[in-house]
């Protein structure tokens, strides 16, 4: 989960929102565009940030599977993430971490 910072500081927030939605059915295809977003005290502050500072990972029920696609995302670090059917195995989430702090 998230780290405290020290008392009276603004948290980071970090929000990933979908171009297209959140829920997709395997049998039709789509493609979406995550887009992460960072805030500090209300303010959104995500272009002070490089895309090498962030990371997607997928978890799903085929770890396998997901770590091949996670191995494959670590070397792109971007702020956009376009994900189709293609990317998706049964019941999949993806997250985006900011690995670099202003």
């Amino acid at each position: 989960m998230g780290q405290k910072g020290p008392a009276g500081e603004d948290a980071l927030i970090l929000q990933v929102i979908s171009s297209f939605g959140t829920v997709f059915r395997m049998s039709e295809p789509f493609e979406t565009t995550l887009r992460v977003q960072v805030l500090k005290g209300g303010n959104d502050i995500t272009d002070s940030f490089l895309d090498s500072d962030f990371r997607w990972y997928r978890t799903s029920s085929d770890s396998h599977s997901d770590a091949l696609w996670n191995n494959q995302q670590q070397s792109k670090g971007t702020k956009e993430l376009v994900i189709t059917q293609n990317d998706v195995t049964e019941k999949s989430t993806f997250f985006c971490e900011l690995i670099k702090e202003t």
